[in-house]
């Protein structure tokens, strides 16, 4: 069998387009997020930038279901984008509903967004436990006035597991700087 020119052009050509469509398959691959509810990941995330609700007041994200909570967590540590920070406090403010201190006495202690901190040690108001009362115990000396009001307003409920450190922390915050 003979090969000319032009049978050689048609196989390069082939090759070539082979070699992009696998190429370009393999990028999607690497790039690819997961779906929920047929939406990528990031679809979700920046459906925080806004407060969008849904049927009947529910945030429009609590449409995840299980998947919600993940999604959230990874909003809520968004740095990047001129919305991250209307993102971060968003998720902060779903995740606060819950209420669940392991997922607050992280962020409320950690998290480098003063706002996310404070939204978490809100969210950690009712829950009565010692973890709890030590984290707002620690919030009292956090350099961002607002962090350091959310956990006096948390100090406050009544029905708090006390802790020895308590009161001597809420007295020195008597001569805080910041009324």
């Amino acid at each position: 069998m003979r090969t000319t020119k032009s049978n050689r052009l048609v196989f390069v050509v082939l090759g070539i387009g082979l070699w992009f469509f696998l190429a370009r398959s393999e990028i999607q691959a690497q790039n690819s997020e997961p779906l929920y509810n047929g939406k990528p990941e990031s679809h979700w995330i920046n459906s925080l930038r806004s407060f969008p609700f849904a049927n009947g007041g529910t945030p429009y994200i609590a449409l995840l279901g299980s998947n919600e909570v993940p999604i959230l967590l990874k909003a809520v540590e968004m740095q990047s984008g001129s919305n991250a920070p209307a993102i971060r406090t968003n998720a902060a403010i779903l995740l606060a509903t819950k209420g669940d201190p392991a997922i607050l006495l992280p962020l409320a202690r950690k998290h480098r967004d003063s706002r996310v901190r404070s939204i978490a040690l809100s969210g950690l108001t009712f829950i009565k436990d010692e973890a709890v009362t030590v984290a707002m115990v620690e919030a009292l000396t956090d350099k961002d006035p607002a962090v350091r009001r959310a956990a006096v307003g948390g100090l406050g409920l009544t029905e708090r597991k006390k802790i020895p450190e308590q009161l001597s922390a809420l007295v020195k915050c008597l001569q805080d700087a910041d009324p």
